[in-house]
Order: structure tokens, then sequence, then C-alpha cells
């Protein structure tokens, strides 16, 4: 490395005992951790000792590709460096050469493992009520049960009977139902999941077993140690055993992948119970952004208690322009400005993202971009013209301006079609459905020939499916009766409403996560619509307009927009973050320090500039004016509370204070008290950037020159 602080020096310098690294945003971690494989290598550590465990493969790939040539300057073999998933792979077929555990196919395909599903799910539907059966012709349904049963294992469940009792009944039927199918079937197979699953519990279970996994390594080192969950920590125990040094590193606030089971206690407390004799090791300095984005992230997440008490100090060779605009209404064109505003200054689009909570909140961002010829592409999700609820919307609009013979391609007509039959769901099974669709499709009017084969349906239908099939033909009269002059905003509000849509989510989602994105995805689609104040003749020509264009950005001159969860380990030189209104982000309060740190890690990846849009919030105007810092009541804001807990002002003041010099924390520079907290806390940061001194000579000089701040 041709540039280490004195924290990186003492991460590549450990020698005994295990080590646990808290790497805040942009520390470094990625070098700090080849220069420590390099140094252990020189000291003549065997390579074949060596494993090195990374979250996901572009991780491993990326990692790789930099170790290579660093082992190739001290004429070095590089040790393995595998993702857990391959690790487990490897395993597999250890356990299964020496018939320790049996052999099975793994299933890699998406749509193999669907099928499989359904299959499952048709049988277990047989044990359930009406209303509490499966949607087995819906794609998503399907993905939403791989995922619970890949939760089921990523929690080890199993070994705790009353947690795996809790679950819902369906859920419980179904994934004893697909584990026999997969351990016991005519072809036994494994999921990728089952990679790490099948070994880690056959360790539990035989102890021949877990004497050969363990005790292979001299030394494991694992990146991004907040994203694992209970079956990898699991993993990483039975074959580091009681021979391997782990080396791990991460950062709990950084820890967003709840979804996939992790939690920041494993970086808190549960490694040092795993591996006695740890030494706590901290990168607290960022090479990725400025002083003011810096300070802007520590004011936000110093709020969480799920954390080391640590702070991320500023040591790039530049600052990060801040700028907080607080828009009246119209969201869509305050993201298109900023983007505007960037590329005036002679900089590329393909350098801009605009990161959100949830893809239902970049509706009025496309729809901006669309109208003004901007190219984008999104990442993580359909266009939102194509999400499935939106899709049925649009069914809807097409049904009652009596405009199907305008769906320019069979491919839209068919998943228009699908959507009208399964939002809400009829619970048909897929061939059924399939037989409809095809049916419809030969028709000039597919909705009114679909309302006519379900109400003969429902003549001969029982139970819950009466009522299902009676909604479905009331839902097309309304459509019929509404007209093509009806105000499209009213129209999807009443459509909603007469679908009781939020009931039906909240019903067959696997959690609730999901079931608010799709309310929040509607109530954005219903505002595009109130935005437009037109018919729906004139919202269907609007809609139309806008779907041949939606997505249509190539990779070298476009806007990204993708999720906060997909932008953690990335960065960009412009990054956007629109919709933070209060009732939106934080998306579920309930777990607010996961959506905090949702917002730190949205913040950091900033590298030049940071644009945070708002809707107009008086009372965040005045809290900034007058350097408030803390928790505000959320009773009575508009803005998210995460703004007014960041106190973007306040980081702007304190850097221009740092960068001048000065102490900062007194009343004539960022009007606080000089005995409060707040100003204990920027001190601290003074401190810990002077204390940055240490570092080696060839480090870039410390920049100049104060940060933007607009707030509009």
């Amino acid at each position: 490395m041709s540039c280490e602080t004195i924290e990186q020096l003492a991460v590549i310098h450990h020698e005994q005992g295990h080590a646990l690294v808290g790497a805040v945003a942009g520390s470094g971690k990625t070098r700090t951790l080849i220069a420590r494989i390099t140094h252990r290598l020189k000291r003549g550590q065997d390579p074949r000792r060596m494993l090195v465990l990374m979250f996901n493969r572009s991780a491993r790939d990326d990692f790789e590709k930099r170790l290579k040539p660093a082992c190739r300057g001290i004429m070095a073999t590089p040790p393995r460096v595998r993702t857990f998933h391959a690790f487990g792979l490897d395993l597999c077929k250890a356990l299964q050469d020496r018939g320790l555990i049996p052999p099975a196919k793994l299933i890699e395909k998406d749509w193999e493992l669907r099928r499989i599903a359904r299959d499952v799910l048709e049988q277990v539907n047989l044990q359930l009520d009406e209303e509490d059966r499966f949607d087995t012709s819906n794609n998503e349904t399907l993905a939403d049960f791989l995922a619970m049963v890949d939760s089921i294992k990523n929690t080890l469940l199993l070994r705790d009977d009353e947690g795996f009792k809790s679950l819902a009944q369906k859920w419980r039927y179904g994934f004893t139902a697909f584990e026999e199918r997969r351990l016991n079937g005519v072809e036994k197979f494994r999921t990728f999941t089952d990679l790490i699953y099948d070994p880690v519990m056959a360790t539990f279970e035989h102890p021949d077993i877990a004497a050969f996994v363990a005790n292979k390594y001299d030394e494991i080192l694992v990146d991004e140690f907040q994203d694992v969950c209970e079956l990898q920590v699991q993993l990483l125990v039975s074959v580091a055993g009681t021979r391997a040094q782990v080396v791990a590193v991460g950062d709990e606030d950084q820890t967003i992948y709840a979804f996939r089971n992790a939690r920041p206690d494993y970086m808190i407390h549960q490694f040092e119970q795993l591996f006695p004799n740890t030494t706590r090791y901290t990168l607290s300095a960022t090479f990725r952004y400025g002083h003011a984005v810096a300070l802007l992230a520590n004011h936000s997440i110093r709020h969480n208690t799920e954390r080391t008490d640590k702070l991320c100090i500023s040591a790039a060779a530049h600052q990060t322009d801040l700028s907080i605009l607080l828009v009246r209404d119209d969201i869509g064109s305050q993201v298109l400005k900023a983007l505007q505003d960037w590329t005036a200054s002679g900089r590329a689009l393909s350098e801009c993202a605009i990161l959100v909570r949830e893809y239902s909140h970049a509706i009025m961002a496309e729809t901006a971009l669309v109208r003004n010829d901007i190219p984008y592409r999104l990442v993580g999700a359909p266009p939102f013209f194509e999400r499935r609820e939106v899709m049925a919307m649009r069914a809807a609009v097409l049904t009652a301006t009596d405009s199907w013979h305008l769906v320019d391609t069979p491919e839209r007509k068919r998943a228009l079609l699908e959507a009208l039959l399964t939002v809400p769901p009829l619970f048909l099974k897929r061939g059924d459905q399939e037989m409809l669709i095809n049916m419809a499709m030969a028709e000039d009017d597919p909705a009114e020939a679909l309302r006519d084969a379900i109400g003969n349906m429902r003549s001969n239908a029982k139970g819950y499916a009466v009522k299902r099939y009676k909604l479905f033909c009331d839902h097309i009269d309304y459509c019929r009766k509404a007209g093509p002059s009806f105000p499209a905003a009213r129209f999807l509000d009443n459509v909603v409403d007469k679908l009781d849509l939020p009931t039906v989510f909240a019903r067959d989602a696997s959690s609730s996560a999901v079931a608010r994105e799709k309310v929040h995805l509607l109530t954005a689609f219903i505002e595009l619509a109130k935005q437009h104040q037109g018919s729906l003749a004139d919202f269907r020509e609007f809609l139309e307009a806008l779907a041949v264009k939606v997505g249509r950005g190539s990779e070298d001159d476009s806007v990204l927009i993708t999720s906060i969860h997909r932008s953690k380990g990335l960065e960009y030189p412009h990054v956007v973050l629109p919709e933070l209104s209060d009732e939106r982000f934080p998306a579920d309060p309930d777990q607010i320090e996961d959506e905090r740190r949702l917002f730190y890690v949205a913040v950091t990846r900033a590298i030049e500039r940071l644009t945070l849009l708002a809707p107009l919030d008086p009372q965040l105007m005045e809290w900034y004016g007058k350097a408030h810092y803390g928790h505000p009541d959320p009773s009575n804001i508009k803005a998210s509370r995460f703004l007014y807990e960041a106190n973007g002002r306040l980081a702007r003041d304190a850097a221009t204070a740092v960068l001048a010099g000065e102490a900062i924390g007194t009343p004539e520079q960022v009007g606080l008290d000089p005995q409060g907290q707040q100003a204990a806390y920027l001190k601290r940061y003074a401190e810990g950037l002077q204390a940055l001194s240490n570092l080696t000579p060839n480090t870039p000089p410390e920049p100049a020159g104060p940060a933007a701040l607009s707030l509009v």
C-alpha cells in the first residue's frame, strides 16, 4: 500500500488471537485486508491454509482482481477467495465424496425452483382453509415462499422449536412439504442456501462430520461481517474449529439486510462470545467524502443504540457539496434540476445515482426523466409501469376507457390480463389461468370475456371462491360504469378501496415490508394521476406515451436509479435522495434503527455531491436556523426525522470550522452551548481529525475550502 493510517497498520500487523475490525464507509477496508494478506504471506504463511470469505460474487471478483497483482508483487501464491455459498459447495462435494452426506443436485435456475414450489404448494393448499391458500398462479407468491424457506434456514429456526411453531400454519406446512420433497423426493436437490445449511446441520447432528470440517485453516478473513446471518456464522465457527485465527471486518452501522436475516448484534456482542480472545480495531478515516457528509452521517447514526461508539472522520482529498432542497410539490422537477446542474458543469449523467428507500419512491423521478428524454436505467426492479400492481391498475384503466384494442403487443396484453387476474388473486391453478388468458386474448374485449368466464365459474363455485369471483365481476362492472370521462385519480382511489388491496397485500405477502412496498407503489401511482389532473381517457394516453420510453437508458450515459440496499459497497460522484418525507422515510417507524442505518448507508455513497430532497417543512428551516440537534417530535413534521437528526446546516458550519483549523463547538461558530453534548461531540470529531496526522508521508494533503450547502 502507498498510504496507510496507524489504524490500518494495526490491523495489518495483528498477530495474536482473533480480530474484529469496525470499518466506517469508505475507510479502505479492502486495501487493508489485502495488505494484511501480503504481510502474512511474506512472513511465511502457507496460502493453502488461508481462507478469505466474501459476501457475494461481485465482491469476490473485485477482491481477487486486486489481490492477485499484490501477491505477484511479492512473488507469492494468493489464498483462496470464496463466497460463503461457493465454499459451501466445495464442502458439500467433499462430504459427499466421503459418504458423509447424501448427493443432491444443485438447482440454480429460479424458474426451476418456482416450478417445484408451485407443485409443493398446490399440495399444501389441499390442507389449508380457502382464505389461507397460496396463489400458485403468481410468481411473486412463489418467490415470497422460497424467500421464507431461506429465512427459516438462515436463522436456523428448526433448532428453536417454539420459534418454528410461532410461524403461521401455512408457512410451517409449506416449509415441511418443501423439505420433504427436497430430501426424500425422486430427485434430491439443494438450493444455494442448502449449500451452507446441509453441512451446518450435519455438523450439529454428527460429531464425526464436525471433526472433519474443523481445523483445516490457520487464518480465516471475513469481509462485510455485518451482513452475515446465523447460518453463515455457524459455518464460520464450524470451519474455524480451535485452530484458525478469525479476522472479520464490517460495520454494524451498515447492517441493512435484515430481510436476509443479518443482525448488528454479530458485530456488537456475538463475535467475541463465539471467538474469545478477540482484539477490536477501528478504521475511522474515510477517503470517500468530505467533512460535511461525515458529520451529517455521524449526527444521524449516533442516535442508534445497537452500535459501537465510533466516529466516521473524513480524510478525503476533496470536500463534498451538500444540498438540502425543500420542495413544495413536484419532486420530479427538482430531481431533474439537480441532474441538469450537474451536466451543465460538464459532468456525465452516468456519474449520478438516484437512491430510493423503496422503488415506489422513484415514480416521480422516473416520470420527470421520461418526459424530458433523460436516459436512465433502473436496477433491481422492473420499471414501475411493469410492476404487477401497476399493471392491474393499467388494465382497469383500459377496461374503463374501452381501449384494449390499443395495446401494442401480445406480450403486453398477456401481462396486463395476468395482472388483472392476480391483483387481487383469484387463486386459480396455473393451467386454468393460462386457459382463461388464452381465451381472452382472442376476444376484442378481453376484460369482458374474462368477466363472463369468471361469472360462469362463480355459479359452480363453493365457499370462499364465490366471494372472490363476485369481487372480480363487480370490479369489471365498476370499470365499465366509470367510463373514459371519469377523473383518473378518483377512479384509481375507488378501485384500490373496492378491491381492498391493502388488506389483500397484508394477508398474502410474506412480510409487512413487502406488503407496505406494494401499498406505497399504488399510492405513488395515484399521486401521479392527481398531478396529471385529467380524465381516464387523458391519463391512459399519458401512460401509453410514457410506457414506450421508461427505463431505456444505456450504462454509458444514463442516470442510475436503484435501491439503497443495492447501493451498499458502491460509491457515486453525485447521489440524489428523493422523497425524504417522514411518512416515506422511515418507511417503518417501528424499526427505526434499521431505517436510520439505511439513511446512513445512502448518504455515505456520495463522493463529490449529495442532494437531499424533502417536502417543504418550515419547522425544519427553524430547526436548522437555531442549530437544533436531537430527536424531533414526529407528530408534526413533514421532512424526514433523519434530516432533523443529521442537521445538515450544523454539519456544514462545523466542517467549515474544522477546515479553518478552529476549535469547533463554540456559540460564535455554530450557535451551540460550549458545555453541551453536541459541542463535545464536534470537539471529539476535531480531535479525531488531528489524530489522523499520523499518516504515512504519502498521504494526500489535508483539503481546504468549505463544502457548499443549499437549503431552499
